[in-house]
């Protein structure tokens, strides 16, 4: 049993579509496989206790559950200072914690949990920085022209914090 987890609004039907006929499928070719999706935060609770033999997490618990505030001036929530940067580490602090606990419910005695993320370095970057970097400039480009509003731009986060490698447990 293989469940894919999401948030309730994704559309599913792609990914069913891709392990129906897909090539590369992994249903194919064993009738003993079978493919689910749950649609809600993996900040949740998805399994029952005792559940899981394997959870795998790819590239996606720097996403947080929700946006903890405006940012002043930009895009980009590694650039935050003062209190905005103190409201989202205390947010990515929160969505790490209920991650990881639901989880260790979830998983069976002998389980593992296999999780692949970024983390930002020394200076606070992420590699993505750059591309942020062009992003942002275009959009203060479309202020400027006046095919954004101000206060639409205002609104437009980029809703992600990376953790830094002191913030891993057992660090």
């Amino acid at each position: 049993m293989v469940v894919h987890t999401d948030l309730a609004n994704n559309d599913f039907n792609p990914l069913f579509s891709l392990l129906a006929s897909g090539a590369e499928s992994y249903l194919r070719g064993d009738p003993g496989v079978f493919a689910y999706a749950e649609g809600r935060s993996f900040y949740e609770r998805l399994f029952p206790a005792g559940f899981l033999s394997l959870g795998w997490c790819a590239i996606a618990v720097h996403w947080l559950s929700r946006i903890p505030g405006p940012l002043d001036g930009g895009i980009w929530p590694p650039r935050a200072t003062g209190a905005a940067r103190d409201a989202w580490a205390a947010q990515s602090r929160a969505d790490w914690e209920a991650f990881l606990g639901n989880r260790a419910a979830e998983l069976r005695p002998g389980g593992r949990l296999v999780l692949l993320d970024g983390l930002t370095d020394e200076r606070g970057g992420t590699g993505n920085d750059a591309l942020i970097g062009l992003l942002e400039d275009a959009l203060k480009e479309g202020v400027a022209r006046g095919e954004l509003r101000e206060a639409e731009f205002a609104r437009m986060v980029v809703p992600a914090r990376w953790r830094t490698l002191e913030e891993l447990p057992g660090r």
